[in-house]
């Protein structure tokens, strides 16, 4: 979350609105392990995530909108070594660009991943809400271009989600899960 404080981070979003459901309604615990490397792309971390993330994770993601060019053959890569974590885990893409966004389809669609999905707040927010004056938004859409942390803060450049996009994207994720789990 480069410009916001640590917990206004998307995975402490998820943790925040799924965690007590998940405890109370499924008896699971629900841990976050944010892991985020900024302006590094997934190789040659993505190698070493047993020991960044864990060999348990559930569920693992990257942003791939930044640093990854416009290729598939990395996150695929990043990819095939989530599976060999002990649990398999659920696959989260942050970005939208179509080569990989197809190859995680192939993947799903084949029964390679059982649980895929592809994130960006980028065709969901309307451009024309975004302009209004703050007062005529609804409250999750107001100070949308305002990190959370303070000016001082390094990471806050106009290209790095915001503290409401975090809010958004954690939300959205967490609305799968709920899906999933009913």
């Amino acid at each position: 979350g480069r410009g916001n404080f640590f917990h206004q981070s998307f995975p402490f979003v998820i943790e925040r609105v799924l965690g007590n459901a998940f405890q109370k309604a499924l008896g699971i615990p629900l841990k976050v392990r944010n892991s985020a490397i900024g302006g590094i792309p997934s190789f040659p971390y993505g190698w070493c995530m047993d020991h960044f993330l864990g060999s348990d994770a559930d569920v693992i993601s990257w942003d791939y909108s930044m640093n990854e060019g416009q290729g598939a053959a990395v996150m695929e890569s990043y990819l095939r070594h989530g599976m060999t974590l002990t649990n398999q885990p659920m696959f989260i893409m942050l970005d939208t660009n179509k080569q990989r966004t197809s190859l995680l389809n192939h993947y799903a669609n084949e029964g390679i991943l059982s649980d895929a999905i592809s994130v960006s707040k980028g065709e969901i927010v309307d451009k024309e809400l975004l302009d209004k004056p703050d007062g005529e938004k609804p409250p999750g859409f107001r100070e949308w271009s305002k990190f959370g942390a303070p000016e001082s803060c390094p990471g806050r450049g106009s290209w790095h989600p915001k503290k409401m996009e975090h809010e958004l994207i954690g939300w959205m994720i967490a609305m799968h899960f709920v899906e999933a789990a009913e």
